[in-house]
């Protein structure tokens, strides 16, 4: 009996000790508004599961400059193919896209 409880706390002390990758390389599955992301596995991640920075995506900014005003839209957001830097939550049910990846 008691060996069988050293084993059972043995599973829960690993299950509650996972160390956790600082960081995730995910690939977009699909563009916005209908952003897909894998995560490098099998799980495809849906709006649901994703927090965004707002650069990652088509976004449009007022500019001020010597007294000249205007809007610059950018259009370069996330395409399906881009690879992603994410973070996962402490629970792991949001991930967090940071940056677009790039090797070089």
């Amino acid at each position: 009996m008691d060996a069988e409880l050293v084993e059972l706390a043995k599973l829960f002390h690993e299950r509650n000790n996972k160390t956790k990758e600082s960081f995730i390389i995910g690939k977009v599955v699909s563009s916005y508004p209908d952003l897909k992301i894998n995560d490098g596995d099998e799980i495809i991640l849906t709006r649901e599961n994703l927090i965004v920075a707002g650069h990652l995506l088509p976004h449009s900014r007022d500019l001020i400059t010597s007294g000249i005003s205007g809007t610059i839209n950018f259009t370069d957001g996330l395409k399906k193919g881009d690879n992603v830097i994410m973070v996962a939550s402490s629970d792991g049910q949001k991930y967090i896209v940071l940056a677009r990846a790039v090797t070089l």
